[in-house]
C-alpha cells in the first residue's frame, strides 16, 4: 500500500518575542557545550597530575613543577569560564534590547501618527524623500536609534510619555530586567567589576567596590526567565493596544 507523503509542517509564527526566545535557547545550548568542554579540560589536567607517582627526588621535583603548572592553568581556565559566562549573559541582554527595538519599530510602522512628537522637519527635508513611506521609515529609524542609547529606565519613561505604553506594569519584573541591564553595562564598561556608579544604583547589592559581579549559570538562568516573561508580556499588550500584526495569531 502506497503511503501518501505528509504535507510539510508549517514553521511556527516568528514574532519579535519568539525570535528572542529562539535566540535565547540557541545561546543556552552553546553555553552548556562551551562551559562543559572547558571544565572537562580542567578535570583532565587534574587527573593527569594525580596520576603522577612519587618515586625519588627527581620525580618529586617533577610533581612540584607540575603542581604549580596545574594550579596556574586551572586558574586561567576558571577565569576563562567566568569570561565566557559574562559574554553569554551580555548577549542575552543585547537580544532583549533588539526585541524592544523590533517591537517599537512595529508600533510606529503600524501607527505612524505616534511619531508626531518627533523633531520638526522642514518641507524641503520632507520633499527630499522619494515617497512619504521612505520619509516615515527614516523617521522611525532615527527615533529608534536615539532611544537605543538611553538607559532602560529612560527608555521606559519615554514610551510612557510618547505613546502611553507601560513597558513594565509589574514592578518586580521591572527591577529584574533593570538589574540585568545594569550588570550588562558593568561587564561591558568595567570588566564586570563593581564600581561607584553601579553601587549608586544598587546600594543593597551586597558587594563592595572592586569586587567582581558574580555572573554564574544560575544567575543567567534566572535573568533569562525574567527576560522571556517580560518579552511575552510586552508583545501581548503591544499587539492589543496598537493592533499590531507581528506574524503570530
Amino acid at each position: 500500500m502506497q503511503v501518501e507523503p505528509r504535507p510539510p509542517i508549517a514553521p511556527p509564527p516568528v514574532t519579535p518575542a519568539l525570535r528572542f526566545l529562539y535566540r535565547g535557547e540557541q545561546l543556552q545550548r552553546l553555553q552548556q557545550y562551551v562551559i562543559a568542554s572547558m571544565l572537562t579540560h580542567v578535570e583532565r589536567e587534574r587527573d593527569e597530575f594525580h596520576a603522577l607517582e612519587l618515586t625519588d627526588s627527581a620525580s618529586a621535583m617533577k610533581i612540584a613543577a607540575k603542581a604549580m603548572s596545574t594550579v596556574a592553568s586551572t586558574n586561567e581556565r576558571i577565569s576563562d569560564v567566568q569570561l565566557m559566562l559574562q559574554l553569554f549573559f551580555c548577549r542575552h541582554v543585547d537580544n532583549f534590547q533588539t526585541f524592544l527595538e523590533e517591537t517599537l519599530r512595529a508600533i510606529y510602522t503600524t501607527q505612524p501618527s505616534l511619531l508626531k512628537r518627533a523633531e520638526q522637519t522642514t518641507v524641503a527635508q520632507v520633499l527630499a524623500y522619494p515617497t512619504m513611506e521612505a520619509y516615515i521609515e527614516d523617521l522611525i529609524e532615527n527615533k529608534i536609534h536615539k532611544l537605543a542609547y538611553k538607559s532602560l529606565r529612560d527608555f521606559a519613561v519615554i514610551l510612557k510619555e510618547d505613546i502611553k505604553f507601560e513597558l513594565f506594569p509589574d514592578r518586580k519584573m521591572a527591577e529584574s530586567v533593570e538589574l540585568s541591564f545594569d550588570v550588562r553595562n558593568l561587564v561591558t564598561h568595567n570588566y564586570g567589576i563593581v564600581n561607584k556608579i553601579f553601587l549608586a544604583k544598587r546600594p543593597d547589592i551586597g558587594l563592595a567596590t572592586g569586587e567582581p559581579y558574580p555572573v554564574d549559570p544560575d544567575h543567567i538562568a534566572t535573568s533569562i526567565k525574567s527576560l522571556v516573561a517580560a518579552s511575552a508580556d510586552i508583545e501581548k499588550r503591544a499587539k492589543t493596544k496598537f493592533k499590531l500584526y507581528l506574524g503570530g495569531a
